[in-house]
C-alpha cells in the first residue's frame, strides 16, 4: 500500500514536472516571438526613417536643381 501510494506521488510529480516544462518552453516561445516582433518593427521604422530621410535628399536636390535654374535665368536677363 505503501508503495502504491509513493507510486502515485512520484507519477505526480512527474506529471507536475511535465507540466512545468510545457509552461516554460511556451514562455520561451512567446518571448521569443515577442522579440522577433519587436525586430520586425524596428526594421520596419528603420525603413521608413531611411525613405523619409531619401525623400527629402530628394526634395533638397530639387530645391537646389529650381534655384540653379532660376539664377541661370535671372542671369541671362
Amino acid at each position: 500500500m505503501l508503495c502504491y501510494a509513493m507510486l502515485c506521488y512520484a507519477m505526480l510529480c512527474y506529471a507536475m514536472l511535465c507540466y512545468a516544462m510545457l509552461c516554460y518552453a511556451m514562455l520561451c516561445y512567446a518571448m521569443l516571438c515577442y522579440a522577433m516582433l519587436c525586430y520586425a518593427m524596428l526594421c520596419y521604422a528603420m525603413l521608413c526613417y531611411a525613405m523619409l530621410c531619401y525623400a527629402m535628399l530628394c526634395y533638397a536636390m530639387l530645391c537646389y536643381a529650381m534655384l540653379c535654374y532660376a539664377m541661370l535665368c535671372y542671369a541671362m536677363l
